[in-house]
């Protein structure tokens, strides 16, 4: 999910057995309503957790009804997870757990889901329930601590449009795990044991306080990328004096003596990517 090319073998380890969990659901959406399985995959990805040392001692699962934002159901592990039992979680309702994100984190969160929606409706229905949508989110806990989160959704139950009825969430607190703050949407659709992404996106706009706007982040990606401004005005179908406007706000911002600096301080604070 993050970043992986300065990952540990354990970290791979972890995420291959997270999948092989998902792998033996796919066949059977179904079950990912039942709570007997639910319980059951909870103590397996405890007893994974206990092969990896503790390595990813942090995972809970929850169960949304979409049409009553309702949770069906809360793995007891939502107290290790987000430091709140999950009786706190019941009674406080759906929307109380939007309390636990900042307000950058919500609107990233907002983006994701917008593209995530748009993507399962462009499918048939009967691949929707064969995919996995994956974001990573940064969430407060209850002790006051920032703690980095995957969240892993599958859907048993969904409309005709495409869109779920009822969302099974496997969320699992990397923070100790990766320490890429990078923040990137996956969806794939699982066929068997083949797993194929047909969505994939970063959001860079939204990583450790990037002060850039969307347009800006591209234009300066253009700009490493060796684009004059007469390539810039034509791809993005803006005027020259615009795309100067967005380069002049761009070095401002970033406090660079000109374009060159501007895209070697953007590289080092991670605010785009080559």
């Amino acid at each position: 999910m993050p970043n992986s090319k300065k990952v540990s073998k354990k970290s791979l380890l972890a995420e291959n057995w997270i999948h092989d969990i998902q792998s033996k659901l796919f066949t059977t959406p179904n079950k990912l309503m039942n709570t007997d399985v639910l319980e059951n995959i909870e103590t397996h990805i405890r007893q994974c957790s206990l092969q990896l040392n503790g390595f990813i001692s942090r995972s809970m699962i929850f169960v949304i009804d979409h049409s009553t934002l309702d949770y069906l159901y809360i793995s007891d592990s939502a107290q290790e997870v987000l430091g709140y039992s999950k009786e706190t979680m019941m009674q406080n309702g759906f929307h109380w757990l939007f309390t636990l994100f900042s307000a950058a984190e919500l609107k990233y969160k907002q983006v994701v889901m917008e593209d995530i929606y748009a993507c399962l409706k462009k499918l048939p229905v009967d691949q929707v329930f064969k995919t996995c949508s994956r974001y990573n989110v940064e969430v407060l806990h209850k002790d006051g601590s920032k703690r980095m989160l995957v969240e892993e959704m599958m859907y048993p139950k969904v409309e005709s449009s495409g869109l779920p009825v009822i969302t099974t969430a496997f969320v699992h607190d990397v923070t100790d795990l990766f320490h890429d703050t990078a923040r990137k949407c996956q969806i794939e659709l699982m066929d068997g044991n083949t797993r194929k992404v047909i969505f994939e996106k970063h959001y860079t706009q939204f990583e450790a306080n990037n002060p850039l706007s969307e347009r800006e982040i591209e234009i300066l990606s253009s700009i490493a990328n060796g684009s004059t401004t007469s390539n810039l005005a034509k791809v993005f179908n803006l005027s020259p004096h615009t795309v100067n406007a967005h380069r002049k706000n761009i070095i401002r911002k970033l406090a660079a003596k000109n374009a060159i600096d501007a895209v070697q301080i953007a590289l080092k604070n991670r605010y785009i990517r080559m």
